[in-house]
């Protein structure tokens, strides 16, 4: 059976790059949803106060590359609330 939907959380690194190529050439040939989630820190863990903004621009440039695949994907950046 394959995936309907592929969550693949980012931090920009190196590694998560190479995981989120193989995410999408998953979700391109199971035809599946590939949502990209980074999730931002809070302050006093080091986090900059436009971090969310900067990674929502960085996961939106990085979906829209993909999506030129005809991947559906979605970008999502989460913190605390």
């Amino acid at each position: 059976m394959l995936p309907q939907h592929i969550l693949c959380p980012t931090d920009f690194s190196p590694s998560a790059k190479r995981a989120v190529r193989y995410a999408a050439r998953l979700a391109e040939a199971s035809r599946a949803h590939l949502e990209l989630l980074h999730v931002v820190g809070t302050e006093p863990c080091g986090a900059r106060p436009d971090g969310a903004d900067m990674a929502r621009e960085r996961l939106e440039t990085l979906a829209d590359e993909i999506g030129a695949w005809g991947v559906r994907v979605t970008a999502t950046v989460a913190g605390p609330s």
